[in-house]
């Protein structure tokens, strides 16, 4: 049995080339959807609510970036895995980018059919982490003025909300559990992708992203790396060593 039957994609690209490709090759393993502009693919997100996003790293009037955020923001869709697409002479400058607008991953375009399918079918078992996480499912904890509550998948700051990727969620997760310690990338990478063939590069991408929307929340503390060491919380108040 295909357990991807009745799985639904929505794919939100200009190009009706590269669309129209897509959607051959997903088209037997998954329900597609498609939008050709940014405005009808967050209405369509927030209606039909898909297990996953394709959205294209080109798109105009929305941009791209403003999309994936307006996405992240909503709380319909909130926490829909997003895999941005993108040419492949652009993949270096702009993966950092689509990350801190909220993407979980990014391919470049044209697309490997066997990739694709291997990289959503990724993406939505991370997406059940929730459910087998040792990080999520016990109840809450804080650190400063951040609380989270890990069976709701909430956190707040100062007691707003902040709109987290599921890895994003995580990740946070991890280091205030650990926030006495200094946590080595191999170790992050291991709890939070398991064997899933991603580089450290991919932490540093993340933890950009968490730190970008910490600091924008107001939050007390701060994540600090250690050359060659890894990641951290340390209170802002207290001086750097």
């Amino acid at each position: 049995m295909d357990h991807d039957q009745g799985r639904s994609v929505l794919i939100i690209e200009d190009d009706h080339e590269t669309c129209d490709g897509i959607r051959t090759v997903l088209s037997p393993k998954f329900r597609v959807l498609t939008a050709e502009n940014g405005a009808r693919g967050i209405k369509l997100a927030q209606r039909e609510k898909p297990d996953l996003i394709l959205l294209g790293l080109g798109m105009s009037d929305p941009d791209s970036l403003t999309i994936c955020r307006t996405l992240r923001m909503l709380e319909l869709t909130c926490k829909i895995p997003i895999i941005m697409l993108t040419a492949p002479e652009d993949e270096d400058d702009l993966r950092a980018v689509a990350i801190l607008g909220g993407g979980d991953d990014l391919i470049s375009k044209p697309v490997r059919p066997k990739e694709l399918i291997a990289r959503i079918q990724m993406r939505l078992k991370a997406a059940q982490v929730p459910n087998e996480s040792p990080l999520l499912g016990k109840g809450t904890m804080t650190c400063g003025n951040l609380w989270m509550n890990l069976d709701r998948l909430e956190a707040k700051v100062g007691g707003e909300e902040m709109k987290l990727t599921l890895l994003e969620f995580q990740l946070l997760a991890f280091l205030v559990l650990n926030q006495t310690k200094i946590l080595p990338r191999k170790l992050i990478l291991k709890e939070l992708w398991g064997d899933r063939g991603v580089t450290a590069r991919v932490v540093d991408n993340h933890i950009m992203a968490l730190r970008k929307k910490l600091k924008l929340a107001h939050f007390d503390h701060e994540i600090v790396s250690m050359y060659r060491a890894g990641y951290g919380l340390k209170s802002k108040g207290k001086e750097r060593a």
